[in-house]
């Protein structure tokens, strides 16, 4: 039987096999698909040399020396098939262990760098914002016509009308909150087109999207810088490609106001989960590794606390991926679901459904001639 040898192939898989997969106990976190990876040596697993694409099961505690957790399941399957079709499964830890510390140690690069965005005037992608909710981190300015905001989470800048500003200790008010989307089912049937991904069309559940935009005030403009700190140019953002398996395991990097710059790799898409009784799925996870190579992955996180909003971009072309919501205790451990592997919102899903663009190098935002800088 040929093995699944793209991220469509694994997808119809994972959808064939969708009723077993839904019937599982408490335990169960949820599914992506990406590659087998082995907990014990922090690295894929390899076979001649290469990847083995997989459906990744997250769960809550795994079975150890043949013991089954309590409200746990019966043993997953090690192979699931669809038509000609097969791949092998794997079975990873959805949480944390309890040493893992909430916010990273950063070296004294990292240090000046968080210090740069919380004290810098200007605005730009990493800076730290905060609203009435919570406090996060800028994505980058977008740009629609004229129209100049900020792009974050909807959970950091909440509904429309709410005030954004800068926390200390450069405190500027920097708009309000133009519009929000938490989950695909608050959007209208008559514009969920523009919010759709290809992968969507395998899936039953509802996209976790988990963006907002922020409107900037006129005299905002004027100090909006187009990029992210610390980073060189944005370049167009990255599609993920489908019909391979290039995407997965491609080395990233951002910018936040907590965890300063991380670097990871992106392990899986379709992450798929069960909150009450509606299934959610959030478009890209991500695992923490070192900077330098090989990229080894680590035991801390790709984010931290107060990082949520933040841009993902690839480290090598430095092509907007993604934007983060999620893992590490993001704001989101209440709903149960993994949070070892950090998630984030496709980009384009969110530039379509905004119906707005990054604003490119070379092309910085200006205030009205009757604004003050």
């Amino acid at each position: 039987m040929p093995e699944a040898s793209t991220l469509a192939d694994l997808l119809r898989i994972r959808r064939a096999n969708q009723a077993l997969l839904r019937k599982q106990g408490a335990g169960y976190r949820g599914s992506a698909v990406g590659f087998k990876f082995s907990e014990k040596n922090r690295d894929w697993v390899k076979r001649k040399g290469q990847c083995v694409p997989a459906i990744v099961f997250f769960v809550e505690e795994k079975w150890k020396s043949g013991q089954r957790p309590k409200g746990s399941s019966p043993p997953l399957p090690t192979k699931l098939s669809a038509g000609a079709l097969s791949c092998e499964t794997d079975v990873v830890e959805g949480q944390f262990a309890d040493d893992i510390p909430w916010l990273p140690s950063l070296p004294a690069t990292g240090e000046s760098l968080v210090q740069g965005l919380f004290e810098s005037k200007a605005v730009v992608g990493g800076i730290p914002i905060r609203s009435p909710l919570a406090t996060g981190a800028a994505a980058c300015v977008v740009q629609q016509g004229n129209r100049r905001s900020l792009l974050t989470n909807a959970h950091v800048a909440g509904q429309a009308g709410n005030p954004i500003e800068r926390p200390e200790p450069q405190v500027v008010e920097l708009g309000e909150t133009e519009a929000a989307c938490l989950v695909g089912s608050e959007i209208p049937p008559k514009s969920r087109a523009r919010w759709a991904t290809p992968w969507d069309a395998f899936l039953e559940s509802v996209p976790w999207i988990d963006s907002a935009l922020v409107r900037l005030r006129p005299s905002v403009v004027a100090i909006a810088r187009a990029g992210v700190s610390g980073l060189p140019p944005l370049q167009s953002p990255s599609a993920l490609d489908l019909e391979s398996l290039a995407d997965i395991g491609r080395l990233l990097t951002s910018v936040g106001p907590s965890g300063g710059r991380s670097h990871g790799r992106l392990m899986g898409i379709a992450y798929e989960w069960k909150e009450g009784d509606q299934y959610y799925h959030a478009d890209l996870l991500i695992l923490g590794c070192r900077e330098k190579t090989p990229h080894a992955f680590t035991g801390l996180p790709f984010a931290a606390e107060g990082d949520s909003g933040k841009l993902v971009v690839t480290a090598d072309t430095f092509q907007p991926i993604g934007v983060l919501w999620g893992g590490h205790r993001l704001q989101f451990d209440s709903l149960h679901n993994q949070h070892a592997w950090c998630l984030a919102t496709d980009i384009n899903r969110i530039l379509s459904g905004f119906d707005v663009r990054i604003v490119p190098a070379g092309n910085q935002p200006t205030a009205p001639a009757s604004t003050p800088p």
